[in-house]
């Protein structure tokens, strides 16, 4: 067990026992990275909030299968990893590099907004969290969720093996194919990932809106509700970091919504209860 879960074990006991406080309490703490999780599986924050819903009902009722070969928190990740690669990731419309890469450079015909438009800031940050996602869309479920698990929520290769039911080496194998993909599109078309590339999330606002990917009116992402402990100045412009992990992980860390504590509370009772309490 991880000295970060010191009462993980108390609480699959009391919440398996049907202690209320006990089950909100191991849902509040890992819903926000399942919640991540979903979202950059699926890139929709409904469709996202949908899932992690779905997911921790799952962790929920199945709390008598825990035997703590895992830290509570890694087995969640398996089992949240176990349902988007097979009732989710799947069904996600496809994109592809090539697609993406036509529409960045469509973009680039047209000027930025103005410096003075009070608006511009977050559409930017709309534009830029947008595309990015975008670029994990363009791989395969697999490939997408071992450069999540890996470079964006940071489990150790030992514990993203262990989630996939891959052994080490084939884990390593397949982050570094995904991380080249990424890096390689990155180093060709972002301006976050090298200043010697011509576009920037301002520029590509126009574009944006004519694709459907921006609604001025609904933004999804830069004004989605993030954790405490999202990085600080997480909409500003990184040029030159040659890291795509470090572009991913400056990004806001997106919360799950409040009321999912209470929601899967609801919906275990609606269920008949856990099946061990």
């Amino acid at each position: 067990m991880r000295a970060d879960e010191p009462n993980t074990e108390t609480l699959v006991a009391h919440a398996t026992a049907g202690d209320a406080a006990a089950l909100d309490a191991l849902v509040r703490g890992i819903q926000d990275r399942i919640y991540r999780l979903s979202f950059r599986l699926l890139g929709n924050p409904a469709d996202a909030a949908d899932a992690t819903q779905e997911i921790l009902v799952r962790i929920v009722t199945r709390l008598g299968t825990f035997r703590g070969e895992a830290a509570f928190s890694t087995w969640a990740h398996q089992v949240a990893s176990n349902y988007l690669l097979t009732a989710r990731a799947r069904r996600t419309p496809p994109m592809s590099f090539g697609a993406l890469e036509a529409m960045i450079d469509g973009g680039l015909q047209d000027d930025a907004p103005a410096r003075d438009d009070p608006t511009q800031p977050l559409l930017a940050a709309e534009v830029r969290f947008t595309c990015t996602e975008a670029m994990l869309l363009c791989l395969d479920a697999g490939h997408r969720l071992a450069f999540v698990l890996g470079e964006i929520l940071e489990l150790s290769g030992d514990e993203a093996a262990w989630v996939l039911d891959l052994s080490p080496d084939a884990y390593r194998q397949r982050l570094s194919r995904a991380r080249a993909a990424i890096t390689g599109f990155m180093k060709n078309r972002c301006g976050v990932f090298s200043e010697a590339n011509p576009c920037r999330c301002p520029r590509q606002i126009p574009q944006a809106i004519r694709f459907g990917m921006l609604d001025p009116a609904r933004l999804q992402l830069a004004r989605h509700p993030v954790t405490a402990d999202s990085p600080p100045g997480a909409l500003d412009e990184v040029l030159d970091v040659l890291d795509a992990a470090t572009i991913y992980r400056q990004q806001p860390r997106f919360a799950a919504p409040d009321d999912l504590a209470k929601t899967i509370r609801e919906t275990i009772a609606a269920r008949g209860g856990l099946p061990n309490a």
